[in-house]
């Protein structure tokens, strides 16, 4: 259960929120992707746990296809 209405709404839960760890994976990652291999052809990766899911859609977008 993710959490009532009411705890929802007070942000007590932790879905549909950009988690702050997610944008300072993606800051870290930008500038070191050769380094971390992120810069290879037909990369594939598994995100888990992500909230809202920004940090995959992300990834997605701006890795090479």
């Amino acid at each position: 259960e993710a959490g009532t209405p009411e705890q929802r709404s007070a942000g007590l839960s932790t879905h549909m929120s950009l988690w702050p760890a997610s944008t300072g994976l993606l800051r870290f990652l930008e500038p070191r992707k050769a380094a971390c291999g992120l810069d290879r052809q037909d990369l594939r990766l598994l995100e888990l746990g992500s909230g809202t899911g920004w940090m995959g859609m992300t990834m997605a977008t701006n890795l090479p296809k």
